[in-house]
């Protein structure tokens, strides 16, 4: 996952949406790149790179499991990648200022 995909998960972990200015500006990209990777609503046309690879990982690894089985592969799979990308964040200056935003809006 690269710089611009934990920066997305992560603001998006936080609750914030990838539309902030601040949330661009530290990813280093507009809101519809970051959305079209982490295959969220409103990302356009192109809407499925992390969340097709990670499927395709997942059905090439495990392929003689059922569809449900798969589904279920696939969001545990997406928690621990958004837990990861949390203590990635925390050692991340950069992205300090997401989590100060994301406690602001909350109080």
């Amino acid at each position: 996952m690269d710089y611009h995909a934990r920066v997305a998960m992560y603001a998006n972990t936080l609750g914030l949406s990838l539309a902030e200015v601040e949330v661009e500006r530290i990813a280093g990209r507009k809101s519809s790149t970051l959305y079209s990777i982490l295959n969220l609503p409103g990302g356009g046309p192109e809407c499925s790179r992390l969340l097709d690879e990670l499927r395709l990982q997942i059905k090439r690894k495990y392929e003689a499991e059922d569809a449900c089985t798969l589904h279920m592969l696939c969001h545990l799979t997406l928690n621990e990648l958004s837990d990861i990308c949390i203590q990635w964040a925390k050692s991340e200056k950069k992205c300090e200022p997401l989590l100060i935003l994301s406690e602001q809006r909350m109080t």
